[in-house]
């Protein structure tokens, strides 16, 4: 049987699978590993830790699947972010993350581009981005920028230790989440890497995701991987999971791990400015607009740590009916990319009556139930997302796909359909990234591979009158419309 290793470089852990020509897994593994913050709104990695867990989860992935002919490889990895690495390709520093906020204070001449070149960079001018982060870095850290020879994506990396290659390659899909691309043009953007303070070959060459990086040799052993195997370009993960799961034009799919998106197929990307949402390159042949908050799973796991209860104590309070003092909890542990006027404050705002509810803004959560108030943390963060989603151009569908972690939890799903008025159906699969990446490895072959995306369990949205008011009353609080 022929098979292929798809490997997904997450923020907070890696997924590898073993899958079929269908895309069905054979067999599956992850590690997690942490995210640091050593000074507040940072979020950092070390490179080494994902190597190891990559290769780790890569060798147990391919001793399960038992006898199969590997045909070929494909990695995804996080967006935004991005490493800093020497002649030799290796780190200078730390990773720095999608999260991280430090490049706030350098936001400043972005914003100030003719709207002409914001136009092109088609996204919201945020912190998390690697072009931002590079000029942070240039300015705070002149000593280490100073060793830049390159700069690289997180799965862009990965792949180059799998190949045993100094030399970077990316493609359109990572590039295009940058704040240093043209989306339009496919091209760099010389006014943002001049900001940025890099030149375009230390970028890397710009490949097609399913083309082919190189050969398994001598560093692919630490994988389980034997020498001679075609390892594909990659692609960033959000679109991997849509062209794992083989998103036609107009579907949507909600995507509920560390960060919460939703994803939209476009045949033609959007220039509008300013935007409310990003616009990337897929897969061939759609583009993607995607609502991506950056409260989502990473709102969820702070907000529970604070709350000092456990995972399934959280998801377990979705079943939690609210009443009349039940308070409303704005997740915003990092400033929002989406909408002038979002608030920027975490807190908790207690009820006086239903559809009343009181300004003031509390850090410290009110006296209430602990499922009262991991309920208001989980309603927080779908109401966030239902409201992102709202400004994604094209008619909402009467289905979303789910994937990522929280798709396996059925409180949650359920919150998420009413919040959204629309019926939330999971993929038979949760890891759709490393599928989709495995979808590219056939690809890197010669293969074609198709997904079967029936037999998973969709949950309808019910008449939560009690729900649409709260999430009226959020809209108000967050500074949006109702």
């Amino acid at each position: 049987m022929k098979a292929s290793l798809g490997i997904d470089l997450g923020t907070s852990g890696v997924k590898a699978v073993v899958a079929d020509e269908r895309l069905r897994p054979l067999a599956e593994a992850e590690r997690h590993y942490p995210v640091s913050s050593p000074q507040p709104g940072w979020a950092e990695s070390d490179p080494l830790v994902w190597l190891s867990a990559a290769q780790e989860a890569a060798s147990e992935a391919l001793d399960g699947a038992g006898q199969v002919e590997i045909a070929g490889v494909g990695i995804d990895g996080q967006l935004h972010g991005g490493l800093l690495l020497d002649a030799r390709g290796l780190p200078i520093r730390p990773a720095i993350l999608w999260p991280d906020t430090r490049a706030e204070a350098v936001l400043a001449p972005w914003r100030e581009l003719p709207e002409e070149d914001l136009a092109k960079l088609a996204n919201p001018i945020t912190p998390g981005m690697l072009g931002p982060i590079c000029a942070w870095v240039r300015q705070h850290e002149p000593q280490a920028f100073a060793k830049v020879a390159q700069v690289a994506s997180a799965k862009d990396w990965l792949r180059a230790q799998l190949l045993g290659q100094a030399d970077q390659v990316t493609d359109p899909t990572d590039a295009s989440a940058t704040l240093l691309w043209d989306v339009h043009a496919d091209g760099w953007h010389s006014a943002a890497l001049e900001l940025a303070g890099l030149r375009p070959d230390q970028l890397g060459a710009l490949a097609s995701p399913g083309s082919v990086a190189g050969h398994t040799g001598r560093a692919a052993g630490a994988f389980g991987l034997p020498d001679g195997i075609p390892v594909a370009t990659g692609c960033g993960d959000v679109a991997a999971a849509a062209y794992g799961m083989g998103l036609s034009a107009g579907q949507r799919m909600v995507s509920l791990g560390t960060g919460h998106q939703v994803v939209a197929t476009a045949e033609h990307l959007s220039s509008a400015w300013p935007p409310a949402f990003h616009a990337y390159r897929g897969v061939d042949p759609f583009g993607l607009h995607m609502a991506a908050p950056l409260n989502g799973g990473y709102a969820l796991n702070l907000a529970r740590g604070e709350l000092g209860a456990t995972w399934e104590e959280l998801y377990a309070a979705a079943d939690y009916v609210p009443g009349p003092t039940t308070p409303i909890f704005m997740p915003y542990y990092a400033p929002e990319r989406f909408g002038p006027g979002v608030s920027k404050s975490k807190g908790w705002h207690a009820a006086k009556q239903v559809g009343g509810w009181d300004p003031a803004l509390s850090d410290s959560p009110p006296d209430r139930p602990l499922a009262e108030l991991l309920y208001a943390v989980l309603e927080g963060v779908c109401c966030n997302l239902a409201m992102a989603a709202r400004d994604l151009p094209g008619p909402a569908p009467e289905v979303l796909y789910a994937v990522g972690g929280g798709a396996r939890e059925a409180g949650y799903r359920q919150l998420l359909a009413d919040a959204f008025g629309a019926a939330i159906q999971t993929a038979p699969a949760v890891s759709w990234s490393a599928l989709g990446a495995a979808r590219l490895g056939f690809a890197a072959a010669g293969l074609a591979a198709t997904a079967e995306l029936s037999g998973g369990q969709t949950t309808a949205p019910g008449e939560n009158a009690g729900l649409q008011e709260r999430f009226a009353a959020f809209r108000q609080l967050a500074g949006r419309r109702p």
